[in-house]
């Protein structure tokens, strides 16, 4: 990644393991139609541990990062974990949907 931090740009790469995440085949993150997509987000959500789930913990972590939420990736990721394994991120989810259909 490339980082603009107080006026330096820094270069480096991160890993999975380097956050505390399983690294995984890239095939093993496919997705498929509306619905089987539809599933795997219930399962990340409802935090059962897969490829899918360290995925988009990642992201999180680097999002909340990136936002000023977190000090680093890694705790970005712990922050993420919280969300989901606490039920607030599964409810923020359907909050927007309710909020949605209206």
């Amino acid at each position: 990644y490339i980082e603009l931090k107080e006026g330096n740009i820094s270069t480096a790469s991160i890993t999975p393991e380097e956050v505390g995440l399983s690294k995984y085949p890239l095939d093993s993150i496919g997705g498929g139609d509306a619905d089987e997509n539809y599933e795997i987000l219930i399962k990340v959500l409802n935090g059962e541990k897969s490829a899918y789930r360290d995925a988009v913990l990642f992201n999180s972590g680097a999002m909340l990062y990136v936002a000023g939420k977190s000090e680093t990736i890694a705790d970005g990721v712990k922050l993420a974990a919280s969300a989901i394994d606490d039920g607030r991120a599964r409810d923020k989810l359907a909050e927007w949907v309710e909020a949605s259909n209206r």
